[in-house]
């Protein structure tokens, strides 16, 4: 496998885990400016400032660039490759018609939102107060119509320019009452209130009475992740920089993990993987990943580069790591830098899997550590232990 760098785990006799490949991106795109679709199994798209775009069928080995639509520039939604005006989809070898209802084929949308399972919402605002909703089950390119609704008899106060699609339902902030109005024919609404103690919320997943917000405090302006498992009855809070909150399925019966550090409104995202939703959780990219695609293997963007992640190995992870806190590592050069909280100085180690010590020192604020192709554990004193990227 070209470019690739496999984590490796001898403890305990546990084989390979997982494997990460960079990939070239096309000749010309600069990271910073590359989104990702995957137009069909096999088959990956970069966008490139919504008015370049590349396929390839074999990891990048060769790009072929994609024609412009006509009239049109391009659009990557969810996993579906579309032309701005959302009337036409790439299906690999041309631009084909999405298959819009009649009664609509001549309006733009306001909205158009991706859920879990490649479904999709498309939503119409007619005059101040008609909406009508699409909904689309084949990556964009069939819709049907779905519901439509008049704001006049919907509860007072929704806020139609915020509108979230998460569960096949319809989320609108409910405007000064700190909570949704949520629905799924435009009939009947459930209100739903933002988790308590929170100024600021949005519905990130949704899936039956499960749901994820992310939410702001009152108390201190900070950020976490809020869980509910009963339609929003009750909310738990969790950290945004610890993996566990916001997951979702990936190939190979393996799972994923969107964290966030947030620093004055900046939302930095890290990627973890682990063989369930429980754990353990094993760092993938801390350099901002972005454009997570999933077919054979999970696809994305970070500052560094364009890459596949193999998670089929997930399974024969050693299950006890303890996640290090107060712990950030980025990318650098050829290697990491490991940045702390706090100015106190701490003694740390970087081992193999089977415990051979590799490097040590004692640092406060951030150090250097190297890359370490076969996979290595760094530990802090008095933080735990951190997998490396396997890169």
């Amino acid at each position: 496998m070209r470019n690739a760098f496999v984590l490796l785990f001898a403890a305990a006799g546990l084989g390979c885990a997982f494997s990460v490949q960079k990939l070239p991106l096309p000749p010309g795109v600069q990271l910073g400016e590359a989104d990702l679709a995957m137009v069909h199994p096999g088959l990956l798209s970069v966008v490139s400032s919504y008015t370049k775009a590349y396929q390839t069928s074999d990891l990048g080995g060769h790009w072929d660039s994609i024609p412009l639509p006509a009239g049109s520039g391009f659009e990557s939604e969810g996993i579906a490759l579309t032309s701005s005006d959302s009337r036409r989809i790439w299906n690999g070898n041309g631009w084909i018609d999405a298959s819009l209802p009649s009664d609509v084929a001549s309006l733009n949308p306001r909205w158009i939102m991706a859920d879990v399972d490649n479904v999709f919402a498309m939503g119409y605002v007619i005059g101040d107060t008609t909406v009508l909703m699409l909904r689309s089950r084949d990556s964009l390119r069939t819709w049907q119509d779905w519901f439509g609704f008049s704001a006049r008899n919907a509860p007072q106060g929704i806020d139609l320019g915020k509108a979230e699609f998460a569960g096949c339902r319809i989320w609108l902030d409910q405007s000064d009452s700190a909570r949704w109005q949520s629905t799924a024919d435009g009939w009947s609404w459930t209100a739903i209130p933002y988790p308590p103690g929170c100024m600021w919320a949005e519905i990130s997943s949704a899936s039956g009475d499960s749901l994820l917000a992310l939410a702001e405090l009152v108390s201190d302006s900070s950020y976490r992740f809020a869980r509910s498992s009963d339609g929003g009855a009750h909310w738990t809070l969790h950290p945004t920089d610890q993996p566990g909150a916001y997951t979702m399925p990936a190939p190979a019966g393996s799972w994923i993990s969107v964290v966030m550090d947030i620093d004055r409104g900046k939302f930095l995202r890290s990627l973890y993987a682990s063989p369930s939703p429980e754990g353990p959780w094993t760092l993938v990219s801390s350099s901002d990943p972005s454009g997570m695609v999933q077919d054979d293997a999970v696809y994305f963007v970070d500052t560094t580069g364009l890459y596949r992640a193999d998670l089929s190995g997930l399974a024969s992870i050693a299950p006890r790591v303890t996640h290090a806190q107060g712990l950030r590592i980025v990318r650098s050069g050829d290697g990491f830098v490991a940045e702390l909280d706090g100015n106190r100085p701490r003694r740390w180690s970087l081992a193999r899997a089977d415990g051979s010590i590799l490097a040590s020192g004692r640092s406060a604020g951030s150090f250097a550590i190297p890359s370490v192709a076969g996979g290595a554990y760094l530990s802090i004193e008095g933080m735990g232990v951190r997998r490396l990227p396997p890169f």
